[in-house]
């Protein structure tokens, strides 16, 4: 939902928008605007290599400036480890929602009064009319 989705990105902005780039965190993933942590959240969710991401968001002295552009070390590795979490249970409950529905929808198909031997018999029928299985009959032919 876009609450959480549009909180965890400000939570980004806000944490990890000046932290000095290093492996990963940079030109292709960074949390310095809503837009690219946006972005970049949307990665980690889609597996990118997030631990990577984690460690370059842990930055301290003296690799970086102390109040400029340093890092969580704590902060950092609970945060990514929740927003892990989070997305590994949120795509584990889209995987399960999409296995309960063609469940239901195969159980709806074989309880339907329209079983297979209606679709058997309308195969024998439609090939009496069109015996070169063109898959074209004359209107002539079903009046």
């Amino acid at each position: 939902r876009f609450p959480y989705g549009g909180g965890v990105v400000c939570v980004c902005v806000q944490a990890f928008g000046e932290v000095r780039a290093g492996r990963i965190l940079g030109d292709g993933a960074d949390f310095s605007t809503f837009p690219r942590s946006a972005a970049t959240v949307f990665m980690i969710f889609c597996g990118s290599p997030w631990q990577l991401l984690m460690y370059d968001c842990q930055v301290e002295p003296p690799f970086c400036t102390e109040g400029r552009d340093c890092g969580h070390r704590v902060g950092a590795m609970v945060f990514f480890v929740l927003l892990k979490l989070s997305a590994q249970l949120i795509l584990f409950n889209l995987y399960l929602s999409a296995c309960v529905e063609g469940y239901l929808e195969a159980w709806a198909l074989e309880n339907s009064p329209v079983g297979h031997g209606v679709f058997d018999k309308v195969r024998k029928v439609w090939f009496e009319f069109d015996p070169k299985r063109s898959m074209k009959i004359k209107a002539a032919q079903v009046a």
